[in-house]
């Protein structure tokens, strides 16, 4: 790879760089030279690794070019298509490391550097790289079990091993060996992580018979775009049904002030109506168990794991999860100076390898040119175009156009969320050739065909409604009043100008009421009840909720969009709606709870009162307060 090419860092594993000793390869004479850190590595499947390297020269010479080659049967030059699995964090002067990322069995090889000064090529020794995972080894002594967390060679550095029962942490040492021989319930799996890597884990063993208490996720690793929506799942092996289950985050403090007690993410203010666990009472012996979260924000970018109950044991919490990392879509081009009709490629890059191989697409002013596998598009420059990228299936969540002098149109956001009856600004700016000038500019939601779309402004009911807050240099924001259902839309922007017209691609704009939901609206005195304040889409910054009972606020309650009635009593009977902070006239419709309990003060009363003649009548009444009576 040439000096002057940095190829994208992808990566959501851990770092390991290697510092073992020094080996000097002096080529010849006069200070030729490449210098390995270590020339032999062993590193985890799914880390990072860095073979680090300087190199040396006589004065007097300029280094032209750089390259890392591998071995696969013959020498070759580690390709363009590793962009994102390596990156060359050298340069032309005398660091040449190379960093491989997301770690494979197939990069387990040798690797040498190259670097040419004038006509010639130097190059150093080779480096070999050995990529291995962790598993655990069963052996026996004095008829019990032996644990040993093995690798095919010997990991670099101050190892410590961390092993877990259950999906619980039960010991840290240096020993790769298990601190005590194992006789324990046939049920009973272990697994072991190295410590920085706990993410690496090795599969989970039984350790009498081949059936335990097993709990594997689908993925380890999960990149995903901004925006867009992410089911993580794992499934469970075990003797017993699921009582009671929850997926959390290590990233969440806690419930309450119990920092043991994992946070249900159903009831995370941070996750509020992007969070469900689809299928999960249907599933409850094997699942497997899902969770979904939508209208992903680069915030959710964390490790999620799953825990439950069963009527005779409780999975732990410690053992690691599923990772997921949000990104979003970027254009890099290179070079990055050009002329006019000179061939340039252009790169798709995110912050990590996007999951489950998409296809990429590529827009040039706004039109599809290019569907591949493949994240780069090769294409001869112009100034006056706009380029942005896409992920076919994902098709409104593109990249903002990259441009010089070209036509463009930018959103700060394209997936706006927002309450009914609220004002909403969709804030906007657009590029055009500097010597056009702006004749029109309007939004628009249809357009047929053949004909011009109709400004917004002007559809019949939007007076008042819809203004256009813009002008016609570069600010294009439209402003929506009072909004209504109706208005939930994909909007677009357009301009026309003395040499031209371009439109710029949809912004999903979705309206939402507040709902709220009572589970169950009728209860015996002492269950528990659950109110939940729901929107149809996620609402952005993350919103506080206010809660009513018979149309008033209810004091010290939280601002959650989840609220439990732990123990119902009598007294909680009544009309319940909720609303969103800052939008109070905006609450949703009531719920009303009912509530039934036996009979309550009790009594008796006697008529006629006083004295009564023997022999005559009397009625005796007995009162209490229940439901039903």
């Amino acid at each position: 790879m040439d000096g002057d090419t940095t190829m994208s860092l992808r990566s959501t594993g851990s770092v390991l760089v290697v510092f073992l000793f020094t080996v000097t390869v002096v080529l010849g004479q006069d200070n030729w030279g490449v210098t390995y850190s270590s020339q032999r590595i062993c590193a985890l499947k799914g880390s990072t690794v860095d073979l680090s390297c300087s190199f040396t020269y006589p004065s007097g010479y300029t280094v032209t070019a750089t390259e890392w080659y591998y071995w696969k049967w013959i020498w070759t030059k580690i390709p363009d298509k590793y962009i994102g699995h390596v990156l060359y964090l050298g340069n032309k002067d005398k660091d040449c490391t190379l960093r491989i990322t997301d770690l494979r069995e197939e990069d387990s090889t040798l690797y040498y550097f190259s670097f040419k000064t004038g006509y010639s090529w130097i190059s150093g020794s080779s480096v070999y790289l050995t990529v291995t995972d962790l598993q655990v080894q069963l052996g026996e002594r004095y008829n019990k079990k032996t644990l040993t967390c093995i690798t095919s060679c010997s990991l670099t550095g101050n190892t410590t091993y961390i092993w877990y029962k259950n999906g619980q942490q039960i010991d840290e040492s240096s020993s790769p060996q298990y601190k005590d021989p194992v006789s324990s319930n046939y049920i009973d799996s272990y697994s072991c992580s190295v410590k920085g890597h706990e993410d690496l884990h090795s599969s989970t063993v039984c350790i009498f018979g081949q059936y335990c208490n097993i709990l594997k996720y689908t993925k380890r690793k999960i990149c995903a775009l901004k925006g867009s929506s992410v089911d993580i799942s794992c499934t469970y092996a075990g003797y017993y049904y699921v009582t009671s289950s929850l997926w959390f985050s290590p990233k969440q403090s806690g419930r309450g002030s119990d920092k043991l007690i994992p946070e249900d993410l159903t009831t995370d203010p941070g996750y509020a109506g992007r969070v469900e666990y689809p299928y999960q009472e249907s599933r409850r012996y094997s699942g497997p168990f899902t969770l979904r979260i939508t209208d992903l924000r680069e915030e959710d970018s964390a490790e999620y794991r799953f825990t439950f109950k069963t009527n005779y044991f409780e999975w732990g919490q410690s053992f690691p999860g599923t990772t997921l990392t949000v990104t979003d879509l970027q254009v890099k081009m290179s070079p990055a100076t050009v002329t006019e009709g000179q061939n340039v490629t252009l790169t798709c890059i995110t912050s990590c390898p996007l999951t489950d191989n998409p296809t990429y697409i590529w827009y040039k002013n706004e039109q599809p040119v290019q569907e591949e596998t493949s994240s780069s598009y090769v294409h001869y420059f112009s100034e006056r175009d706009s380029y942005s990228c896409g992920v076919k299936g994902h098709d409104i969540l593109r990249s903002p156009a990259m441009c010089q002098k070209c036509w463009s149109v930018t959103y700060t956001s394209q997936s706006i969320c927002v309450l009914k009856g609220s004002s909403v600004d969709i804030s906007c700016s657009y590029t055009y050739p500097s010597y056009h000038e702006v004749k029109k500019t309007f939004w628009f939601t249809k357009w047929d065909p053949g004909k011009e779309p109709e400004d917004l402004i002007l559809v019949p009911g939007n007076e008042g409604h819809i203004d256009y807050h813009g002008d016609k240099k570069n600010d294009c924001t439209l402003r929506i009043t009072d909004l209504r259902l109706t208005d939930s839309s994909e909007y677009r922007f357009r301009f026309i100008t003395s040499g031209g017209h371009f439109s710029g691609s949809p912004v999903s704009l979705t309206v939402t009421d507040v709902v709220l939901e009572m589970e169950p609206t009728s209860v015996s005195e002492g269950n528990r009840v659950t109110l939940t304040c729901t929107t149809k889409c996620s609402l952005d910054p993350n919103p506080e909720y206010s809660w009513y009972k018979n149309g008033q606020p209810i004091e010290n309650t939280n601002t959650k969009s989840t609220v439990h009635i732990l123990s119902v009593s009598s007294e909680d009977a009544g009309r319940y709606s909720c609303g969103v902070k800052g939008h109070e006239t905006l609450f949703s419709p009531e719920e009303t709870l009912s509530v039934t309990y036996g009979p309550k003060n009790t009594s008796v009363s006697v008529s006629p009162s006083g004295e009564i003649v023997e022999g005559s009548s009397v009625t005796l009444t007995c009162s209490s307060d229940a439901n039903p009576s």
